[in-house]
């Protein structure tokens, strides 16, 4: 009786073990596994382990976040990734050392299946379905892509050929913006993604209508007061730096250097300039003003040394100030 009990016994604890021990997931192993459950074309997934479960969870998310990083380059360094827990996707862009940008937006919901342990080290999927998730990122494209058509467009429209440079230099951050994000479209969906084609397109135009504009903004410089061509070497000194092209007849623009002298006459001659450019249009309206005065007067017996001190003084880095100034306010 006692041998048939320890049977009987046995049988039953065998029977739980054995309903306890957890079933190998069909994904578990290698990546063909992997694929035959989670499908490329249909999902993104990755396997991740731990030796705890919650470690094995955060490295799947973590490698779903690796696949998803994206870097764009031109003339504004700028580098997006996407980091989701918990279905909340965290987006990061920065645009350049000074400037960055960063949104929280509910992208989609990443999932993930059943932890398993094998050998004391747990595994898990973290997947996303393509399907799914392109409903919550459509959305965040076409807007990014509205942004960058708008700011585009007015560029494109503005007849100011300066303007237009100044335009076309603020497109530019809204452009790599759209990018990045369509990148992560790509690779989200990439069939789904390719009506975005031509919108990309567009954006490889922002470098050669800029250089198209700048060849269009023609300049005649013009000097009103100068002594030993200290002006006029400060005005040519400018123009060249901001890389405006320059002509006599038929120019865009015309470049007025103006120094309004204030002389007074006594037993000494003082000087006290100031200086004034000007960049106006064909059509008459100023496109970009700079000034520039003396802290004080200049004095000297002999009116020979003091207009040569006084413009002397004017016109010292003057045309690095008004480059920088310039350069600053329309991306040159």
């Amino acid at each position: 009786m006692k041998k048939i009990f320890c049977i009987i016994l046995f049988s039953t604890f065998a029977v739980l073990t054995s309903s306890a021990k957890k079933k190998i997931p069909d994904w578990y192993g290698t990546g063909e596994k992997l694929n035959s459950v989670f499908p490329k074309e249909k999902f993104v997934a990755f396997q991740g382990e731990g030796k705890k479960e919650k470690d094995a969870v955060s490295d799947a998310i973590t490698q779903l976040g690796q696949f998803f990083k994206t870097e764009v380059s031109s003339t504004v360094t700028s580098s997006k990734n996407y980091v989701s827990t918990d279905g909340k996707v965290e987006e990061k862009l920065n645009l350049d050392s000074e400037q960055k940008v960063k949104t929280d937006i509910d992208l989609f919901a990443v999932r993930t299946t059943e932890s398993f342990k094998d050998k004391g080290m747990y595994y898990c999927v973290a997947y996303i379905d393509r399907d799914d998730a392109w409903q919550h990122i459509q959305p965040v494209v076409e807007q990014k892509q509205l942004a960058f058509s708008s700011v585009f467009e007015s560029a494109f429209k503005e007849k100011n050929p300066i303007l237009r440079i100044k335009l076309l230099q603020e497109s530019k951050p809204v452009a790599d913006d759209f990018l990045q994000t369509l990148s992560f479209a790509r690779k989200l969906h990439p069939k789904k993604a390719e009506i975005y084609q031509s919108e990309e397109e567009f954006v490889g135009m922002i470098a050669a209508k800029k250089l198209e504009s700048i060849a269009a903004s023609t300049v005649k410089i013009a000097v009103k007061n100068d002594f030993e061509s200290k002006i006029s070497n400060a005005a040519n000194n400018f123009i060249k730096s901001v890389s405006l092209p320059t002509v006599q007849k038929g120019a865009e623009y015309t470049a007025n250097f103006e120094v309004e002298e204030n002389k007074s006459v006594g037993e000494i001659t003082t000087l006290r300039p100031t200086f004034k450019f000007s960049l106006v249009w064909k059509d008459g309206s100023e496109v970009y003003t700079y000034s520039k005065e003396l802290d004080r007067a200049v004095k000297a017996f002999s009116e020979q040394k003091v207009y040569r001190d006084a413009y002397t003084k004017i016109a010292d880095g003057l045309d690095e100030e008004m480059a920088k100034d310039f350069k600053s306010k329309f991306g040159l």
